[in-house]
């Protein structure tokens, strides 16, 4: 298998099997951005069977600078999907579900969060990735990030 999906709730992610990296990888590097790219176009074919619209609504390369590091995130590519669905319609692969509403999909990576405290002064900061919450509890704890790639705490965002 030259790629695989890892588990998640609100977005699509792809881990390339990289040789080196994996511990039976049968990507070479060389072929990396290659599979990565295959990968990101052959999941933009899918459309929702229910508006004949792409399912993909961006997607991004989380490791393109250094597949190799061990501090990156768990996925090559994440793909935030552009509606949730229980089904999925593919050229090649057909049609995917429908799956019931189990903790398999429903989640979207909307949501908001209240801060309240010394230091933490009115407003709105918009719409800020999920990864920010982390940053920003580590912050308030007065800890150092874990991995300073996972987000930016809202506190140093003026």
């Amino acid at each position: 298998m030259r790629y695989f999906a890892i588990p998640s709730f609100t977005e699509g992610l792809v881990r390339i099997n990289l040789r080196g990296r994996e511990r039976d990888g049968i990507v070479d590097i060389e072929d990396y951005q290659r599979t990565c790219e295959e990968v990101i176009a052959e999941v933009s074919r899918a459309t929702s069977p229910l508006t004949g619209k792409s399912i993909v609504a961006d997607c991004f390369m989380m490791r393109a600078e250094d597949p190799f590091d061990p501090a990156g995130p768990p996925a090559d590519i994440s793909f935030r999907w552009s509606d949730t669905t229980q089904a999925l319609d593919h050229p090649t692969a057909g049609l995917i579900g429908p799956v019931p509403y189990n903790r398999a999909g429903e989640h979207d990576g909307t949501g908001f969060a209240l801060f309240n405290g010394a230091g933490i002064t009115r407003g709105d900061l918009g719409t800020r990735p999920g990864l920010d919450l982390v940053a920003t509890l580590q912050a308030m704890l007065g800890r150092d990030p874990v991995n300073p790639s996972a987000g930016v705490s809202i506190l140093e965002i003026k």
